[in-house]
């Protein structure tokens, strides 16, 4: 290896490791292990749960949670456990220590401490359990009243149970104070530790509503000031609820609530300290009355702000809808309308895109009735169609149509595909039946198919029908005559002598000739016969509702005349003749068989002109009668 080489694979080798390096830097913080991660849970747990009850004091309480007004503590050791439902027991655990050790420095008794923080730690342990058990252990997230139903019936099993356990070792009116306190303590802290899901349709991190969150803090703040401190009895403890709504209705959750707690903090302080509109009543009556107060703010605030986030969310997941629709409906690259049927079979226009228009080469009025864009002849259709629809969606069951019809002039063809729907009043009855109506432009397919279709009945050479379509006319002829008691006749016609035109001018001047052939027949029979190219220099002729055998045979008559003149083609004179086999269809017969008979007749007529010695003209057999009537034209070959 060259040193070169070596130098340039060490630079190589040198970079990867400094950008290995890098990444393990980067990446220095490993997830946490379960095991890691749920210590970490019981030690938060142990140090926020201890740290609210060593402020018991400040909430309206001598240190345990029998004679504190409300317990925040139970309110962050179930949010912490429904957080994380596959973790709760760590937090259980976390729960006992934190409270143990925050009575004990108090100066709890140790027995009471031990029941106590028992006590908190089946209810947190149950409260979390039911809790998930409702949630179908899923982590609770306050965005819907039933998240705080659901809460809320966690909280209150836990607090059953917690009771169960503390009613041996203390006296049953202790028992009573305990559960209410527990219980505003869980509404008014959990919601706080809970995520809030998807962001508020109002952007709250703006300066503005920073600056209307501090004020609404301030004015709680007074409020609470002015009632709790420095007024007397009387009944104004529930003018705090007015801030207290303006914070639910704007604010949301989060926000409301902190300005609760301020309202709580201040309210408790006060009438414990004998201040206020309660200070002046028995312990046990004041308690109950501010724990009552406190109760209807949470729940009030809690619920409001639940349900005017709901509204918020359901307003904005609208306008998305909405604004997608719109996007949908706009850029679709179909013609689309949206109309409002009604049934009489008015299809009223409520909107179209900008596709539909410029397929149509007009805008459609809204409010028109979209049924002035069909072509006359399938209106009446699309109105049958409409009455049809608004019946079946009236009945309850599903209303679609697919139709092709034309459009204005009728140069134009459509293909629509409708849906229909019923809407709803404000009052819960049924409004109009709405309908999307989704439109192609199929005037080129329709031109393709119509040609593959003539391609397919007509001679390609002449445009006369073929032997296809002769026969479905023949086969039509017979069933009208059978109805109508007229005679339908087949007339064979075979060019005579048409090969020497070919060997003389060569193949174009043949199709010069066998183009005048068809053009002098067309113009010798009547206007409701039917000229086919069967093939080759072989035609046929349906003449349908005939009174008698003679018609026939005065149209064969003048097929023969107009072939008396010769053919010019390119300087060129050909004189050609024509064999007529004709039979007059009996009474039932097929299509079939008077192909047959009128062929039978036609090789006739041309073995008669043999017989003659093959002169220039005309003859006809006729199948029925059996004669051979055979005319010479003037002029030699």
């Amino acid at each position: 290896m060259s040193t070169t080489t070596q130098r340039h694979d060490g630079l190589q080798l040198a970079r990867a490791g400094e950008v290995g390096g890098a990444g393990d830097r980067r990446g220095s913080r490993r997830p946490l292990s379960p095991r890691s991660a749920g210590v970490r849970l019981a030690v938060t747990t142990a140090v926020l749960v201890g740290a609210l009850v060593a402020l018991t004091p400040l909430v309206g309480g001598d240190g345990a949670p029998l004679t504190a007004v409300w317990w925040p503590a139970a309110g962050a050791a179930l949010a912490l456990a429904v957080r994380r439902p596959s973790r709760r027991w760590w937090c259980v655990a976390g729960t006992l220590v934190g409270s143990a050790l925050a009575l004990r420095w108090m100066g709890v008794a140790p027995a009471l401490t031990a029941v106590l923080a028992c006590a908190q730690a089946l209810q947190c342990a149950v409260g979390a359990s039911v809790t998930s058990l409702l949630t179908g252990g899923r982590p609770v997230r306050m965005r819907t009243t039933r998240d705080a139903w659901r809460l809320a019936v966690g909280a209150v099993a836990g607090i059953a149970a917690a009771c169960a356990l503390l009613q041996p070792a203390v006296a049953p009116g202790e028992v009573l104070r305990y559960a209410p306190a527990q219980l505003l303590g869980v509404l008014l802290v959990a919601p706080l530790l809970l995520p809030a899901g998807s962001p508020r349709a109002v952007d709250r991190r703006t300066r503005a509503a920073r600056a209307e969150w501090a004020t609404a803090l301030v004015v709680s703040t007074a409020a609470a000031v002015a009632l709790f401190w420095r007024s007397g009895p009387g009944p104004w403890s529930f003018l705090v609820v007015v801030p207290v709504l303006w914070g639910a209705a704007r604010l949301g959750l989060g926000r409301a609530l902190s300005c609760l707690l301020v309202v709580v903090v201040v309210a408790t302080t006060g009438t414990v300290a004998g201040l206020g509109p309660y200070g002046q009543f028995a312990e046990a009556h004041r308690t109950a009355v501010l724990q009552a107060l406190l109760f209807t703010c949470g729940a009030v605030t809690m619920v409001m702000s639940l349900v005017v986030r709901a509204r918020e969310r359901a307003l904005v997941e609208a306008g998305q809808r909405e604004e997608l629709f719109r996007r949908t409906f706009d850029d679709a690259l179909l013609g689309v309308a949206l109309l409002r049927l009604r049934t009489d079979g008015t299809a009223v226009v409520a909107r179209v895109n900008d596709r539909l228009a410029s397929m149509l080469g007009h805008d459609v009025p809204i409010g028109s009735d979209w049924s002035a864009q069909v072509h006359t002849e399938h209106r009446e259709a699309f109105v049958e169609a409409v009455r049809e629809m608004v019946g079946r969606v009236r009945a309850g069951q599903d209303a679609h149509w697919h139709a092709e019809v034309q459009h204005g002039d009728g140069d134009v063809w459509l293909e629509l595909a409708a849906s229909a729907w019923p809407t709803w009043r404000e009052d819960g009855r049924a409004g109009e039946v709405a309908a999307v109506v989704q439109v192609a432009d199929v005037t080129q397919r329709r031109l393709v198919q119509r040609r593959l279709r003539e391609a397919a009945l007509h001679d390609a050479l002449t445009g006369l029908p073929n032997r296809t379509l002769l026969e479905d006319r023949l086969r039509h002829a017979l069933g009208a005559a059978a109805r109508s008691g007229r005679r339908v006749a087949l007339l064979y016609c075979d060019l005579d002598d048409f090969k020497p035109v070919n060997d003389t001018g060569g193949h174009a001047a043949g199709d010069h000739v066998l183009i005048g052939v068809a053009q002098r027949l067309a113009a010798a029979v009547r206007p409701g016969d039917t000229v086919a190219r069967i093939g080759g220099d072989e035609f046929a002729v349906v003449c349908p509702d005939l009174p008698d055998a003679s018609a026939a045979e005065a149209v064969a008559e003048r097929i023969v005349a107009a072939m008396a003149e010769p053919f010019p083609v390119a300087g060129w004179s050909f004189p050609v003749g024509i064999s007529v086999g004709l039979s007059i269809a009996s009474r039932g017969a097929d299509a079939h068989r008077v192909l047959q008979e009128a062929d039978a007749a036609m090789y006739e007529a041309k073995a008669g002109k043999g017989e003659r010695g093959r002169a220039p003209g005309g003859g006809v057999r006729s199948a029925s009668a059996r004669v051979v009537d055979v005319r010479s034209a003037d002029g030699g070959r």
